[in-house]
This record gives structure tokens, C-alpha cells and sequence, in this order.
């Protein structure tokens, strides 16, 4: 994802994709009501959530540059998973949003608009979109 190839960013979509569909398809199987693994959302929690946090983690170490497929695959995740879930790593989604729009050089408006957007994207999924005004 921290690659400047589009292929790569979809196939690396797909696959995270993927990931959240098969642990979906394993809670099924394993539905049991002692499995503390899986939340009620019907994914592995714990692999689903060293992947969101992996994600945001990168958003730190990478240049600007780098992070567009990190732009795409957070709300991505975030989606898939639902608000719910993503409302509970609001700490780690906000706090990696708001340093990507922070870091951006100034100087190329590329890269804040981009930073702007995902942080946009972030907003509107966590706490709704903002009301319009009469």
C-alpha cells in the first residue's frame, strides 16, 4: 500500500477485502457463544485489529508521498467493518488522519488534498456527515 503503483493498491485492496471476508466466514462456522475471538460484528477482532492499527502505524513512518494507498485502505477496512467498530479505534484512525494532514508539505497542494480528503473520509464515517444548513 505504501507503494506509487495503482495495481498494487488495488490488489492490496482485494486482499484486505479478503481477509475480513474469510475470518466472516470462519465465525460462522465457529459460532459459539464462548468464543471471546469474535465480536458480534462477525470478524476476527484481533487480527482485524492489528491490521487497522498496522495501518495507521504506517501513516506515521511513510512519507507523504507513500501513503495513498493507506488513504484507501483504512476507510476501507473501516467501511467493511462497520461504524461500530471503527468508532472503537477512533483514537488510532483520528490521530493517524490528523498527522497525515499535519505532515504534508505545503508547499505541493497534491498532497494536503489528499491528506484532506482521507481525513474528511474519516470524519464523516466516524461522527456523520455535517447537517446543511437551511
Amino acid at each position: 500500500l505504501c507503494e506509487e503503483n495503482d495495481e498494487l493498491h488495488v490488489i492490496a485492496l482485494q486482499i484486505v477485502d479478503y481477509i475480513v471476508e474469510m475470518l466472516r466466514k470462519i465465525c460462522e462456522r465457529v459460532k459459539t457463544e464462548n468464543s471471546p475471538c469474535f465480536d458480534k460484528i462477525g470478524a476476527g477482532t484481533p487480527i482485524v485489529e492489528n491490521l487497522l492499527c498496522l495501518l495507521c502505524q504506517t501513516c506515521h513512518s511513510k512519507p507523504w508521498n507513500h501513503r495513498i494507498g493507506l488513504f484507501a485502505a483504512i476507510p476501507r477496512l473501516c467501511h467493511v467493518m462497520g461504524k461500530e467498530w471503527a468508532y472503537k479505534y477512533q483514537d488510532y484512525i483520528m490521530h493517524a488522519a490528523l498527522f497525515s494532514l499535519k505532515d504534508s508539505p505545503r508547499e505541493i497542494p497534491s498532497a494536503g488534498r489528499n491528506s484532506l480528503v482521507f481525513c474528511i473520509k474519516m470524519f464523516t464515517l466516524l461522527y456523520g456527515a455535517p447537517e446543511k444548513s437551511v
